[in-house]
């Protein structure tokens, strides 16, 4: 099931004897392992009846914590992170007494294992898949969207529809990293409707954003303003290695989107493939339009002969970029 389905399930006041927690969007996992603590011990026994594991925790110590019955409540949970029973860490110790326990699990025992990306070879993701996983992908823009004003409630604010896309475009687009800002932005606006503006001021945009405008830019070949974004981004203190890690990501999913339009896949099919956001896609979409398969190409290799100058020492981080940015131009 997805996390809207959990909620749903959880709020019904069905709760299963065993979970498996997965996926990237970590912020909506926390919520939903909160909201189910919540249902499940009561906050003045939380310290006697939930147990959260370390990842190096053996089978034998797992099923101990699971057999050991609920102290003044009716159940306990038992929390298991990261481990190597799921993830793709080394063998973990003892396997067999916990996918005994996972064949028959206590029922006054509620265990949630997370693993943001298991290791669909190991057995005890296989028999956990017997039991109740839940999958936290990634939000899409309308779940986001929807996330964002709700949030923004709590705060006594609204948005306004135009601001509320631009927003999501200009910022780092999970509510990870999005629920700081949004308090930043209540700090600062306090009451009333956010607009653009507002977002301009307060929220600080995403590498990815700068790096956007830049490439676009170099479409132009407008240097000065790719330099002065470059420049903006360095006296932001923001590293070399990740501005270039994002230049080279852009013009590799640039050319994955060019190449796929040339074979005729649908938007459906590149967004799938991509796991990209739709404004994104319309971004990169226009984009193919203007530049051959063969320039590219030319700057996806510029981009990996710049990534190894950077990790070999042949070049200065600074220097390095800004000669990307003149030979892109130059394509």
């Amino acid at each position: 099931m997805n996390h809207t389905e959990f909620f749903k399930t959880l709020k019904s006041g069905t709760i299963a004897p065993v979970y498996l927690f997965c996926g990237e969007e970590g912020y909506v996992l926390k919520s939903a392992l909160k909201r189910l603590i919540d249902a499940v011990v009561p906050a003045d026994l939380l310290q006697v009846n939930l147990t959260v594991l370390p990842k190096d925790a053996n089978g034998q110590e797992i099923v101990q914590a699971c057999e050991t019955f609920p102290f003044f409540s009716e159940k306990r949970m038992v929390v298991l992170e990261e481990s190597g029973f799921v993830s793709s860490l080394a063998k973990p110790d003892k396997e067999e007494c916990f996918l005994e326990y996972l064949k028959s699990p206590m029922e006054s025992t509620v265990l949630v294992v997370i693993c943001a990306s298991p290791d669909k070879r190991k057995k005890c993701f296989n028999a956990l898949t017997n039991h109740t996983v839940v999958e936290f992908n990634a939000l899409s823009d309308s779940e986001l969207m929807a996330w964002i004003e709700k949030t923004l409630r709590t705060f006594n604010l609204t948005i306004e529809r135009n601001a509320l896309l631009f927003l999501i475009e200009y910022a780092e687009a999970t509510p990870q990293s999005l629920i700081c800002e949004l308090e930043k932005l209540a700090s600062y606006k306090k009451e009333g409707v956010v607009n653009k503006d507002d977002i301009i001021n307060i929220i600080t945009p995403s590498t990815d954003y700068n790096v956007f405008n830049m490439t676009d830019a170099l479409l132009r070949k407008d240097v000065k303003t790719a330099l002065s974004l470059l420049s903006h981004m360095l006296c932001q203190k923001e590293e070399p290695i990740l501005i270039l890690g994002a230049i080279s990501k852009q013009y590799r999913q640039i050319l994955m989107i060019k190449s796929m339009l040339e074979n005729k896949k649908s938007k459906q099919e590149i967004l799938s493939t991509l796991k990209t956001r739709d404004f994104i896609y319309k971004k990169y979409e226009n984009i193919c339009l203007k530049l051959s398969v063969d320039a590219i190409n030319k700057a996806v290799d510029l981009c990996y002969k710049t990534d190894e100058g950077l990790k070999t020492g042949a070049c200065f981080d600074e220097a390095a970029l800004h000669s990307l940015i003149l030979q892109i131009t130059m394509i």
